[in-house]
């Protein structure tokens, strides 16, 4: 499966939107339900974070017209059923790529699997549906976040003799399912780039590191 960042989303989106010959022209996500359609947006509630109707159904609407496709972009109010009646609505207007935010594991397979047996692709966006069957998984760059974490957490304590314990939170109110994988995969990324920026400090001092990655910590006189 292809993995692109959030800023990447909208090329991404348009390349595989290309890919599968979505060239007609432009149809917005307010036509008529018996008008045909190419793309089929999944969004998961309203309750969870303001951003599924303020910013990702208009950035997502916004990229679709500019891959002069035809889309529809439906919100299941975090009901897995009503998700499910969403995409089965899709199939029937001849929608060939899925884009889902995983609402519930079975319920976002079982959208999945039904696009792949129609001829479509499907899209995991934000959450990715572990055991489905997407081409493509669009998220958050990991790795830009755990830099950012760990220079504020570097400039945080310079000059503290007695730095306060930080603690790091991932995830998001809708999706605590992934809370423990996203702490440790954060904290992880945090702990490797905090070792690589401090790597010439502990180079300064008596005693060097006697491999790569090791660390032996020595005070001045």
């Amino acid at each position: 499966m292809k993995r692109f960042s959030r800023r990447w989303a909208s090329a991404g989106l348009i390349l595989v939107l290309v890919g599968v010959g979505a060239t007609i022209a432009v149809t917005g996500a307010t036509a008529k339900s018996s008008a045909n359609i190419q793309v089929c947006v999944l969004l998961p509630d309203t309750k969870s974070s303001v951003r599924w109707v303020q910013f990702d159904a208009p950035y997502f609407a916004k990229a679709l017209k500019k891959a002069k496709v035809t889309y529809s972009i439906t919100n299941a109010l975090n009901d897995p059923q009503k998700m499910v009646s969403q995409a089965d609505s899709c199939l029937s207007r001849g929608a060939k790529v899925a884009i889902v935010t995983d609402i519930a594991q079975g319920t976002s397979i079982a959208i999945e699997k039904k696009f792949a047996k129609a001829g479509g692709w499907s899209i995991d966006y934000d959450r990715q549906v572990v055991g489905g069957v997407a081409k493509v998984y669009v998220a958050y760059d990991g790795v830009a976040v755990g830099k950012a974490q760990a220079r504020g957490v570097v400039n945080a304590l310079k000059g503290k003799s007695k730095p306060v314990v930080a603690e790091l939170w991932s995830a998001f109110a809708g999706d605590l399912r992934y809370w423990a994988l996203g702490l440790a995969v954060i904290a992880l990324l945090v702990m490797a780039t905090v070792a690589a920026m401090l790597e010439p400090a502990w180079r300064a001092l008596d005693s060097p590191p006697a491999t790569p990655g090791e660390f032996r910590a020595s005070r001045p006189n």
